[in-house]
């Protein structure tokens, strides 16, 4: 596939903020969704151009399936590979990805209402500051 058929995540960043003057709570709980997977797509998408899974067979399995696995250890080979954390970048992206993804989970999963407004807001800043961080990789 090349570069021209790739989808680009950022457009889901482009429709999750959209609903930024929504009240409509399907609206921003999908809005929130959006935001994680816009970024957490770019992530996994850099690993696997660069091949950051060192050598391990298993972990390049991961990268490339669609198995819920592979969530977990895009976090975790930015937080751990060195070629990412210079000046820390790599940690600062498993953090904030790690934080986006427990607010998706509880957009796409939790029945209760929930100060949805807030969270979208939340997911929404820390979705920017992500792309901020990765941009200087």
């Amino acid at each position: 596939m090349s570069s021209e058929e790739k989808f680009n995540w950022c457009e889901y960043y482009n429709f999750a903020d959209s609903f930024s003057g929504s009240d409509n709570p399907a609206e921003l709980r999908s809005g929130i969704s959006r935001f994680y997977y816009s970024a957490f797509c770019i992530c996994r998408d850099y690993i696997i151009e660069h091949r950051l899974w060192s050598g391990d067979e298993e972990l390049k399995q991961i990268m490339t399936s669609k198995s819920s696995k592979v969530h977990e250890k895009t976090s975790e080979i930015f937080y751990n590979n060195p070629y990412l954390n210079r000046q820390r970048r790599g940690k600062k992206i498993a953090r904030l990805l790690s934080e986006l993804r427990d607010k998706r989970n509880d957009a796409d999963y939790k029945s209760e209402k929930y100060n949805v407004k807030h969270n979208y807001a939340f997911v929404r800043a820390r979705t920017k500051k992500l792309f901020e961080e990765f941009k200087k990789l």
